[in-house]
């Protein structure tokens, strides 16, 4: 919420005061943009979800009928995205992308990482193996 906060003044005093510092530091702390202090506090807080999945995996080793690749390949997608949002990978792949679909009126998709996002996301929820397959019970989309 403070960076939300942080953002927002920093766009009003840049669009109100023109000065270099404050376009600078309205950078550092604006949420729309990569490689500042939001994208920093996104890639920690990944990168942490990361390391209790992967503790979440190691205490459940020990349990019976246990999901532990579950809770492993969500860890290693949470680490997968903290090292992209702190790199931003995901922005070289825009262009080629966009240009292996046609280019033109991509729509959602114009940033052309979101279609696999979109396509990639689906896995298996743990601790549904005991229950009817059926509606919303078959997995979880992320």
């Amino acid at each position: 919420m403070l960076l939300v906060l942080a953002s927002i003044a920093g766009q009003l005093a840049a669009s109100l005061v023109k000065h270099p510092q404050i376009d600078r530091l309205a950078r550092l702390v604006n949420v729309d943009d990569e490689a500042n202090v939001p994208t920093g506090f996104s890639a920690l807080l990944m990168l942490f979800a990361a390391l209790l999945l992967t503790i979440v995996a190691a205490l459940e080793r020990h349990q019976p009928r246990s999901a532990v690749a579950h809770w492993r390949i969500l860890a290693i997608g949470f680490l997968l995205m903290a090292t992209d949002e702190a790199f931003s990978f995901h922005d070289g792949l825009n262009v080629p992308i966009r240009q292996a679909l046609g280019g033109v009126n991509l729509g959602a998709f114009y940033h052309a990482w979101v279609r696999f996002q979109f396509q990639g996301a689906r896995v298996e929820a743990p601790g549904l193996e005991g229950r009817q397959p059926g509606r919303e019970e078959e997995g979880c989309l992320l």
